[in-house]
This record gives structure tokens, sequence and C-alpha cells, in this order.
């Protein structure tokens, strides 16, 4: 069997995909020192421990993307005939587990603190000769773990969407909904200052159900891509995409061409799929060649994502 035809990316797409690589290198760097700073100021907070271990899980999916970008970019050959495109979907479903695994293990602490009744306090700390609550150098922190990660969340919906990349897409909802997690510690951390303790665990509850949100719905997409699924929309994850039927209405507009069938499926950024054909009477099999050429301009004139389709043509008989 013959290996598909190299993928070679239009230039837009190629910029897409650097801009999504420098982001994502951003991300990681940012990640890190969040991580420090939240580890810093934690505390005895639950909620604060939840959001800061959430924090780790954001170096998650830019590591997948990076490695599954990495293993995209590899051509087709004998052991992998259909490429590595779907890379990208299995690094969306891992980091997906991995924030069902973690998710779960901070609901259990959460509702374990809850049910204990631990009591947590905040102390202060001195700048220079003055005393400070450490609330308010928790609160900052969370800010710095915030708002710039929301910024982020923006700046990748545009690669997601042009690229057709779900776990970019994934992450760049996470991040965009990232001000809820911090919220919801602030609000525990305030509950301490207040001496309601119960509001702490409360808060770290909602943290780690957010987790498991994110989780589950991301593995449930990332499992449809990887069945070979057909063509669903990137922003509307439960509509499927138009590109089957705009191909299947250009093909019958081709002469010679009776009637159409196209089958598709996602394979990371990429549909591959079958295309067959049904010619009218009198179309010759020396025509046959001129046919596949204009089926290939028509796939590249619908979509750069439909790449090397197997075409098939089924003759009248006579």
């Amino acid at each position: 069997m013959r290996p598909i035809a190299p993928f070679h990316a239009p230039p837009e797409v190629v910029a897409h995909a650097a801009r999504a690589r420098r982001l994502q290198g951003w991300m990681i760097a940012y990640s890190l020192t969040v991580i420090a700073t939240m580890g810093l100021a934690a505390g005895e907070s639950q909620a604060m421990r939840t959001a800061w271990i959430e924090d780790m899980l954001m170096l998650v999916p830019p590591v997948a993307f990076l490695v599954a970008d990495r293993l995209r970019r590899r051509q087709p050959d004998a052991i992998f005939p259909f490429g590595r495109f779907s890379a990208v979907n299995a690094a969306y479903l891992v980091s997906s587990f991995a924030l069902i695994a973690v998710g779960g293990i901070l609901l259990y602490e959460g509702l374990s603190t809850l049910a204990r009744g631990e009591r947590p306090t905040l102390g202060s700390v001195f700048v220079g000769e003055r005393q400070l609550w450490t609330g308010w150098l928790m609160w900052a922190a969370l800010l710095w773990a915030v708002a710039p990660a929301v910024w982020l969340g923006h700046r990748l919906q545009g690669p997601s969407i042009a690229l057709h990349d779900r776990a970019l897409h994934g992450s760049s909802e996470m991040l965009k909904a990232d001000w809820q997690t911090g919220l919801a510690a602030a609000v525990g951390v305030l509950g301490i200052g207040l001496g309601l303790w119960w509001m702490d665990a409360a808060a770290a509850i909602f943290v780690s159900l957010s987790v498991i949100h994110d989780g589950v719905r991301n593995s449930g997409r990332a499992f449809g891509a990887l069945m070979d699924r057909r063509p669903m929309q990137i922003a509307d994850h439960t509509r499927p995409d138009d590109l089957v039927e705009r191909f299947e209405e250009a093909l019958r507009l081709l002469p010679g061409v009776a009637d159409a069938e196209v089958r598709l499926r996602e394979s990371g950024w990429l549909l591959l799929g079958d295309v067959v054909i049904d010619t009218r009477p009198g179309v010759s099999e020396a025509q046959d060649e001129t046919l596949y050429r204009e089926t290939a301009a028509c796939a590249a004139r619908i979509s750069w994502r439909i790449h090397d389709p197997n075409v098939t043509l089924r003759h009248p008989l006579a």
C-alpha cells in the first residue's frame, strides 16, 4: 500500500502554525512563573493549593501540542501510511485524561477537608516596617495567575480555528474561563479572613469540579475525532461541518459526473477519506486521468484540509 501524498501546508496555515507554537512557548514560560508564585503564596488555603495544582496542569496542553506538532510534521511512510496527523487528537485525549484524574484527586481533598472541618488560618508578613495580611499576597498571586491566562486564551482562538486544532481550541477555552477559578479561590481566601472557614473548602471543590468538567468535555471531543467521526465544526462541536456536502455539490458540477459520494474523517488538522464518482454515459476510461486531476483541484478549492482523497470512478455498464 502506498503512503498518502506528503502534506504541504499553504502559506497562511504555516503562518498560523508558527504563531500557535510561539504562543504555546509563551504559555509554558508564563505557567512556570505562575506555578512558582502560587506555590509561594498558597499558605494553608485549600482553595489556593487547589488552584496551584490546576495551574500546574496548564503545562500539559502546550507541551502536548508541541510534541504532537513535531510528530505531525513527519512525512507518511511504510509504517504510518496515513501519516501522523492524528497525533494532534491523541495529545488532546492525553491532556483531557490528565484533567479528569487530577480533578478527581482535588475533589476528594476538598470534600475531605470540608468533612473534617479543618480551619485554616492566614497570618501576616512584614514588608519593610509594615505588617501585611497574607491574603493580599494571595490575591496578587491569583491576579497574575488569571489575567495573562485569559489574554492568552483569547489569542489562541484565532490559530485554533484557522488550523482546526481541537486540542488548541480546548486549551484556549480553558484559559478564557480561568477567571472563574481565580474568582473562586479569591472568595475562599476572603472566607478565611472573615472567619468562614468552610468557604475555603467550598471554593476548592468548585475549582476541582471545573477541572473535571473541562476534562470530561474535552475527552468526549477527542474520542469522537479518534473514532473516524465525520468533520464537525470547531466552534460548535455538536454540529457537522458542511464540507462534505459542498464537496459533493462541486463534484456534481464537473463535466462527465452523474453523481458523487464523499466520506471524510478527521485526522488532526486534515480530512482523509474516499470519493466515489459515477460517470455519465459516454465518458471513456481515457478521460479518467482528467477527472482525477479535476477532483483533486476541486478538493483544494473547497478546503486545504481535504488531503489526498482516495478517488474511485464507476462507469455505467454498456
